[in-house]
């Protein structure tokens, strides 16, 4: 079962998360930074990718919209934008790796309105040594209600079990769906999530403070996410034959780092961390934000600071641009060592993505979906 001090850590990190309401397409996307959002890039491209020009056209954004407070889609007040928890998006992107299917959006500030608080630990894990971590999902799973995905382990996707995949495919009659699900900028996990929750955020507990390590953003074998492929095989396919994967959060620092187009936005969302790297580096800071932004438990001993309060960023405000009711059960390894904090090698180094697979073989926990309480009107978000 999950303890109720968890229950309150995730729920705290919910209220940052909200459904990102295209015109074509639905995912989900959560704050970062000043008045950013995080989200699936190809969330992003499904609505502004004109087929008839074949041209992006970022000005469709204004017909997007995000959503903190959504319950589901029967219930959705007439005038949404007039809603204090939904927020218009700038018809520009700020961030868009289509190599990591990673995006970043600007939100607009609007009066009398306050963005949801950002999310701002963050940390890259490494399958070879964090196998042990139990990772949660938030999202809106089917565009549908914000639920919770819990209970969920890494898993390695090794030669040999690529090959077992590899070799199931050719047995159902199928090609290889499962090509690409060994990419070392990704991470491997078995959870209920599907369409509707991309770009969700996946989170691990640690001494009570919840770090972001992935960005969810899709499922395996490829054909079993077909349109084409019936509902009734889908039914029938084997449950333990499906994953999923979502980019590894130092992965997107590392691309950020990378291009100097990109530094300041960096700055803004992994303002510690940055610095960290600059430091490591021998290069002279850049702006940083709020130092209080991105928290490493290893590096940055004794230089905790106090967060800021919960009551968001007034979207008035200046700012620079640089700058559940229930307890659920699920099984997790005795090993789960990162929460009751025993584990002498944890790294929380600078966000560097694992370089290499290995041939461990891990397990994964079981998952399971919890719906998160809204506070008003006694109906579910």
């Amino acid at each position: 079962m999950i303890s109720a001090k968890k229950m309150e850590i995730l729920l705290a990190v919910s209220k940052s998360v909200g459904i990102f309401h295209g015109h074509k397409v639905n995912g989900t996307c959560w704050r970062v930074g000043e008045d950013k959002i995080i989200t699936a890039a190809h969330v992003v491209n499904d609505n502004i990718w004109n087929t008839m020009r074949n041209v992006e056209i970022e000005n469709d954004l204004n017909n997007c919209y995000v959503d903190f407070n959504y319950i589901d889609k029967t219930k959705r007040p007439s005038k949404a934008e007039s809603d204090l928890n939904v927020f218009k998006i700038e018809p520009q992107v700020m961030y868009k790796n289509e190599v990591l299917d990673v995006a970043v959006l600007k939100l607009k500030r609007e009066k009398n309105k306050n963005f949801p608080p950002p999310l701002e630990l963050f940390v890259s894990l490494d399958p070879e040594k964090d196998d042990d971590k139990v990772i949660y999902l938030i999202g809106h799973n089917r565009s549908d209600e914000k639920n919770f995905n819990f209970g969920i382990g890494l898993w390695t996707p090794t030669e040999t079990k690529m090959k077992g995949m590899e070799k199931f495919c050719e047995e159902y009659g199928k090609p290889n769906g499962y090509i690409k699900l060994d990419r070392k900028d990704r991470l491997v996990i078995k959870c209920e999530f599907v369409s509707g929750a991309s770009g969700c955020p996946g989170v691990v507990i640690y001494k009570d403070k919840a770090y972001v390590v992935l960005v969810y953003i899709r499922g395996f074998p490829d054909f079993y996410y077909s349109t084409q492929f019936p509902e009734r095989k889908k039914e029938e396919f084997p449950k333990e034959r499906l994953l999923q994967q979502g980019v590894n959060i130092g992965s997107v620092f590392k691309t950020m780092t990378e291009n100097t187009m990109h530094l300041g936005l960096r700055n803004e969302i992994f303002p510690i961390e940055a610095n960290l790297e600059q430091q490591a580096s021998g290069q002279n800071p850049y702006a940083i934000g709020s130092a209080s932004s991105f928290q490493n438990e290893k590096n940055l001993k004794g230089q905790e600071t106090e967060k800021k309060s919960g009551k968001g960023t007034t979207c008035t405000e200046g700012h620079s641009e640089t700058a559940i009711p229930d307890s659920a059960k699920y099984n997790r390894q005795p090993s789960y060592a990162l929460a009751i904090d025993d584990r002498e090698d944890i790294a929380f180094s600078h966000m560097k993505p694992p370089a290499d697979n290995t041939d461990k073989t891990l397990q994964h926990g079981h998952s399971q979906n919890i719906t998160v309480p809204r506070n008003e009107q006694n109906v579910q978000q």
